[in-house]
């Protein structure tokens, strides 16, 4: 089977369904709205900014975790991706059929945190990733975004 190369847009998705399930974490200890921080979009990514760099590092695990447990229910941009793996190409295994996967993502901590989980996700799984960063996408103005990428 030739292998494909497969181009993923990052959203928030992964991070939203971590808040709603999110019942241990050593975060939750300093920080007991954790959930409502994560869930809301108006919060989350002034919340994000302000942790330290262990509290990420923590946070990232917290969601590799969660991800590694259903990678489906977890993330829209992986149901997607292992959806067509299994449905279109017939196999449960991502390096038979991906040899890269691109993750474009949103000039923003969430979006950071977001690829960076996903990145470590698909290694694990055989796929070599790369993170793109498209400038503007962070302000809320589609239009400028869309021009300025």
């Amino acid at each position: 089977m030739q292998k494909e190369v497969h181009v993923i847009t990052c959203g928030a998705s992964l991070l939203r369904n971590l808040a709603r399930n999110l019942t241990q974490s050593s975060l939750l200890c300093k920080y007991p709205d954790l959930k409502r921080k994560l869930e809301d979009p108006n919060v989350s990514e002034g919340f994000l900014k302000s942790l330290s760099g262990d509290e990420k590092i923590a946070l990232k695990g917290e969601m590799l975790k969660y991800l590694e447990r259903n990678p489906k229910a977890a993330s829209a941009e992986l149901n997607s991706l292992l959806s067509y793996v299994e449905q279109v190409k017939g196999t449960s295994k991502l390096e038979e059929v991906v040899s890269e996967a691109h993750i474009f993502r949103s000039d923003t901590e969430a979006g950071k945190i977001m690829a960076d989980v996903l990145q470590d996700y698909l290694h694990s799984l055989g796929a070599n990733v790369s993170i793109h960063t498209l400038a503007g996408f962070g302000t809320g103005d589609f239009s400028s975004a869309v021009k300025t990428s």
